[in-house]
């Protein structure tokens, strides 16, 4: 905990910085999240099969892509966590 105080005090601003991001990522998720419920309950109203494939789709795609950019972001951290210990 103390090694992990330290490299926080040596660079404030880079702290600042993730920290401005990671709350940018959550805000965006949860953008992705309402928008998501939102597509859902036009696709459950519409007969139509296309638009429920179309939707399903593009609500996997997102769920995709969100997972991969998480795994990256969690990745990072997990990198800079395990580098700014060992220092």
């Amino acid at each position: 905990m103390t090694n992990q105080a330290n490299a926080n005090a040596s660079v404030p601003s880079n702290k600042k910085k993730w920290g401005t991001f990671l709350n940018a990522v959550v805000c965006f998720i949860m953008f992705v999240v309402v928008v998501g419920m939102i597509m859902g309950s036009f696709v459950v109203n519409s007969a139509s099969e296309v638009t429920v494939i179309l939707g399903i789709g593009f609500v996997l795609a997102l769920v995709g892509l969100l997972a991969i950019a998480g795994v990256f972001v969690f990745g990072i951290w997990l990198i800079r966590l395990i580098f700014c210990s060992k220092k």
